[in-house]
């Protein structure tokens, strides 16, 4: 698809780097980037803008839990570009589960756990936010940040299942393969968004370059 008619508007998404606490449901819970994770990041954005036709933002978007948002404003602040957090793209809620480590959780929960990773759509579990729910919001906190920055390049700077939820969005995929898309930390996807006589066509340029 050639941009030469189309008003373009570009997202390069960044997931978050390696976080402290270890292996645990890390959904709501806020924790801190670890050292290693802030330096998968600034590798993770040159990556993004050797891969850009111009390396400049024009503004950065970003989940208001730290693990995001930290590195976003810094990112923000070194460039001189307005930050604007959304609640909408913060990680999905793990309820009961959320900061527990994944081997207490598989020792506590058994079935529960198995039948999650099996089917996340329809194991939704303890007080947790239902995928399909999350997908919901993502959409809509999507749906916001490109009717107000209509033609721009905006950079994300979100989590794994956010990104699952984009992806899945992005290509119509049915819900049941959220958990197909691998998204390592500090991974880096492009979408841009075809505008033209009031509708919006959506594609996926690359996906873990």
């Amino acid at each position: 698809m050639t941009a030469m008619k189309w008003q373009v508007t570009t997202i390069d998404i960044i997931r978050h780097g390696k976080p402290e606490g270890g292996e645990i449901f890390r959904g709501h819970i806020d924790v801190p980037l670890s050292h290693d994770g802030f330096a998968q990041m600034e590798e993770g954005v040159a990556k993004l803008k050797t891969h850009s036709e111009s390396e400049n933002w024009d503004l950065v978007v970003s989940s208001p839990l730290i693990r995001c948002a930290e590195f976003a404003d810094r990112v923000a602040q070194r460039d001189g570009l307005s930050l604007v957090t959304d609640e909408g793209f913060k990680e999905i809620s793990f309820g009961d589960w959320d900061g527990k480590a994944f081997v207490d959780v598989k020792k506590d929960y058994g079935e529960q756990f198995d039948n999650y990773w099996r089917d996340p759509v329809t194991n939704t579990p303890s007080n947790a936010e239902p995928l399909t729910d999350f997908a919901g919001r993502v959409d809509q906190a999507l749906s916001r940040v490109i009717a107000d920055n209509r033609g721009k390049k905006i950079l994300l700077v979100t989590h794994g299942g956010v990104i699952r939820a984009i992806l899945n969005q992005i290509l119509a995929a049915a819900m049941d393969s959220f958990l197909r898309f691998e998204v390592p930390y500090a991974s880096v996807s492009r979408i841009h968004i075809y505008h033209d006589e009031g509708q919006d066509f959506p594609q996926l340029d690359f996906h873990n370059r």
